[in-house]
């Protein structure tokens, strides 16, 4: 399982977009602070999880069963 997190930005879902093209939904998981701005990942068939940094219990969930992790930086502080 590879789980790629800021997959509701510019870059994350353009990787995103490709994983899918690739037919690797199945394999692919997004670990975003809003799951209902990935409303439309879920539809394509990749698994949307809670990681929200000011909440770390959502982060073992969130982390704990992947593989690789792709992290893309985000510009918004947490705190």
């Amino acid at each position: 399982m590879i789980v790629v997190t800021g997959a509701t930005g510019n870059l994350g879902s353009l990787i995103i977009e490709g994983l899918l093209a690739g037919g690797l939904a199945a394999e692919v998981a997004v670990a975003v602070r809003n799951p209902e701005r990935a409303a439309s990942f879920a539809k394509g068939g990749i698994e949307v999880r809670l990681a929200d940094y000011d909440e770390p219990r959502t982060l073992e969930r969130a982390f704990g069963a992947g593989d690789r992790v792709l992290l893309i930086s985000s510009s918004q502080a947490c705190g």
